[in-house]
């Protein structure tokens, strides 16, 4: 594993991006790290490889945390929000999000600020009409129908990126509808909030960005402040944060 920077300026945004694969070999040496609602959380998947890929992602964050605040992963505790966003306890200012697709993770982190991110594999949607006319805004759903076919699964998943990341910053899961806020959908058009219902001054407050790890995926920022400087750093396999 290279040497990088675990510091964080109060401008500044690292984007950690993990290649996730199952096996019980590597999820035996994040395990002993991790607390003991977290295993039983890891246990609460129905499949083994999902156990293992939840307790290497897990642990990989805890690895991550560690250098960043210079201390041992396992002695890092996290307080949960209302809507089960995690966060670390103690107040260290650092701000974190994690999002899982397939084999590839992303952690994001940043200081003082709310963050969240969110990763899609770009892949054929059946009837994708109705999907975005259920989940997203209006005025969403017809301007991605509106455009080219081959343009359609990008603007379509760019979307949801940027909506899923917008929701996660501000905690509330899924308790907040899809279709109750907009941001912009169309392919090169800078990522952006539009509307909030009930909330007008959110677009001047908030900003977003994507970013395209490779064709197959397509993944979103959102937090809370003015636009900061966006470091995604060369993919990594979590073992090297082990035997580092």
């Amino acid at each position: 594993m290279a040497d990088y920077s675990f510091e964080l300026s109060e401008r500044d945004i690292h984007v950690w991006v993990l290649r996730i694969t199952a096996s019980h070999t590597l999820a035996s040496q994040f395990e002993p790290i991790l607390s003991a609602d977290e295993l039983d959380r890891a246990k609460r998947f129905r499949f083994e490889h999902l156990q293992q890929s939840f307790a290497i992602t897990r642990g990989a964050l805890r690895h991550l945390l560690g250098r960043y605040l210079g201390v041992a992963p396992h002695s890092i505790q996290f307080r949960y929000g209302l809507r089960g966003k995690p966060a670390v306890a103690s107040a260290t200012g650092i701000e974190f999000n994690i999002t899982h697709s397939e084999n590839l993770a992303l952690v994001a982190l940043t200081v003082k600020c709310p963050i969240g991110i969110d990763i899609e594999r770009i892949r054929p949607i059946q009837d994708m009409q109705s999907v975005a006319e259920r989940f997203f805004s209006a005025d969403e759903s017809r301007e991605i129908l509106s455009l080219p076919v081959d343009d359609r699964e990008l603007a379509f998943f760019s979307c949801w990126a940027r909506k899923e990341a917008y929701i996660k910053a501000i905690g509330h899961g899924l308790h907040v509808g899809l279709d109750s806020f907009r941001v912009t959908v169309r392919p090169n058009e800078a990522a952006r909030l539009v509307h909030v219902t009930d909330e007008p001054n959110a677009p001047d407050e908030w900003s977003l960005e994507d970013f395209h790890l490779s064709p197959q995926y397509t993944a979103a920022l959102a937090y809370r402040d003015r636009k900061r400087s966006v470091f995604v750093l060369p993919e990594i396999n979590p073992d090297e944060l082990v035997h580092r």
